[in-house]
């Protein structure tokens, strides 16, 4: 008995000092992390600046300026995956800045060269797409049940005019997140301009369910009411919304 109180004395500071390591070193990784996410937010934000600068830009006369401005745009975005290459969101808004904002201007193509981006890899005639493909594809292997990265992803699949790809991200999409209008919307555009009868059906009526259902106030549709009227209007459906 006399032992193990002698033992329990000894062994007590040495727990104590250990918890107290642990939670020091939980603290200092947990202000690291907080660090590199910042900094990576301080790239992505000089991204934007450049980005907005460039899209004020219009007009063949100016593609050189704004190639320039696209290419500081493209090297801050990288900046900030290399600052803090765990996370999923950094990858994502690199990848949809290309495909929503640089993929839009015809003319850039053909001046900014991607492939002298990234030497290392040697690779020439690197499209947005490309570029775009990979970091939505990184962004899913940090966050695969975002139903948005994937919806994204398969829209360049479809862009590079890989239908079975495109379909497989989109159904993993929907998938994950059945609610979500502005994805049943896509596919409905997606399925009728392949003329796939009964899959336009189905999340067509899916997207006028959910219309109504928050109509009803069982859902968000205050941004996307306009989109889904328009685009049943456009396919002459709009009385599916008709009361």
């Amino acid at each position: 008995m006399k032992h193990a109180q002698e033992w329990h004395r000894q062994i007590s500071p040495i727990s104590g000092e250990i918890l107290m390591f642990f939670c020091i070193s939980i603290f200092i990784l947990y202000q690291f992390f907080i660090f590199v996410q910042l900094r990576a937010n301080t790239f992505i934000r000089e991204a934007q600046v450049y980005l907005i600068r460039a899209q004020g830009l219009e007009g063949e006369d100016l593609i050189v300026e704004r190639a320039i401005l696209y290419k500081r745009a493209i090297r801050f975005l990288a900046r900030a995956i290399k600052s803090n290459p765990f996370d999923a969101g950094t990858y994502f808004v690199y990848a949809e800045s290309i495909n929503s904002k640089m993929s839009q201007d015809a003319q850039l193509a053909g001046v900014l060269d991607l492939g002298s981006l990234y030497p290392a890899r040697g690779e020439k005639n690197l499209s947005f797409a490309d570029l775009a493909r990979r970091n939505f594809a990184e962004a899913i292997k940090r966050n695969p049940t975002n139903a948005i990265y994937h919806q994204r992803l398969g829209s360049i699949y479809e862009k590079l005019s890989n239908g079975a790809l495109a379909e497989a991200e989109l159904k993993k999409a929907i998938l994950l997140d059945p609610q979500n209008v502005s994805i049943h919307l896509y596919l409905t555009q997606y399925y009728l301009s392949r003329k796939k009868q009964s899959e336009f059906n189905y999340h067509l009526g899916r997207v006028v369910e959910l219309y109504r259902l928050a109509l009803k106030g069982g859902g968000p549709m205050e941004r996307l009411g306009g989109m889904v009227r328009q685009y049943l209007e456009s396919i002459k459906q709009e009385e599916l919304i008709k009361d």
